[in-house]
């Protein structure tokens, strides 16, 4: 599997497959090529991976799964089996996309896409400091998404005002990467908010979401939101695509609730 993209590598695009495959029973199968910032990840769901080349295999070793919008060179079809191409925009698609993409693999209607899944995963021990800022009840708050064109200023400074209107009150765990701490934190100081962007890896950062404690998650549709929702939080969403009515429609319908058709009711989209 490649979703490789040179320009941002969508991390939400990467759930869509890890959720789905990490319930196969043929996951041993599957080797995603990836880079290595996204290692632990993939180690922490015991998924195989490369960081070579995929071209660096024996020729017809692998089928080659990507999408649409990587930019995966598939015209020398020859060092595949068979190159299976996935458009996660295609408007014939009814289910979630997880849902989609494990039934696509599966080939066996007898198994069953596990919608509580989340529950059978453990963690290992972490640091002190991030399980003591657990004890007392958050959300999860981000404001970046990597998505091209569809970031505009004026959605970032809705989510804030909904924030500050409606959950000012609220104890909110700020996350992000290290390169979002230059940019300024628009979040007032009053709130009560701890900042960890920068400072969590990402196994932490699924632990922050799957705790007991936390309340929900209020950023963009991004990937944090496909992990909050796999652990069945609550997510205040500002939906940033502005797409046709027909585009919404199936990101209501399969997109935004990725994991599974139970997720449609832990969405709340702020207006």
């Amino acid at each position: 599997v490649d979703l490789s993209n040179h320009k941002h590598e969508h991390f939400g695009d990467q759930l869509f497959f890890v959720f789905a495959v990490i319930q196969l029973p043929s996951k041993e199968k599957f080797t995603f090529k990836i880079d290595h910032k996204w290692i632990e990840i993939y180690k922490f769901f015991n998924l195989n991976f490369t960081l070579r080349n995929l071209y660096d295999f024996d020729r017809n070793e692998y089928t080659l799964v990507t999408t649409f919008r990587s930019f995966v060179d598939i015209k020398n079809k020859k060092y595949f089996k068979k190159i299976i191409l996935f458009d996660s925009m295609d408007k014939k698609i009814k289910k979630p996309l997880c849902e989609h993409i494990f039934y696509f693999f599966s080939g066996n209607k007898i198994i069953k896409y596990d919608e509580n899944f989340s529950s059978k995963i453990t963690f290992p021990k972490l640091p002190k400091n991030l399980t003591n800022l657990c004890k007392k009840e958050f959300y999860v708050f981000n404001d970046v998404i990597y998505s091209r064109s569809f970031m505009k200023p004026f959605l970032v400074s809705t989510l804030i005002n909904f924030v500050k209107n409606s959950y000012s009150s609220k104890r909110f765990i700020q996350v992000g990467g290290k390169d979002e701490l230059n940019k300024k934190n628009k979040l007032d100081v009053s709130l009560k908010k701890n900042d960890l962007r920068g400072k969590i890896n990402l196994t932490e950062l699924f632990f922050l979401l799957s705790h007991p404690n936390c309340k929900g998650y209020i950023g963009f549709d991004n990937a944090i939101m496909h992990i909050a929702l796999f652990f069945k939080k609550k997510a205040f969403v500002k939906f940033r695509g502005r797409f046709s009515k027909k585009n919404r429609q199936y990101h209501y319908r399969c997109v935004n609730c990725a994991v599974g058709e139970y997720a449609k009711s832990y969405i709340e989209y702020i207006k």
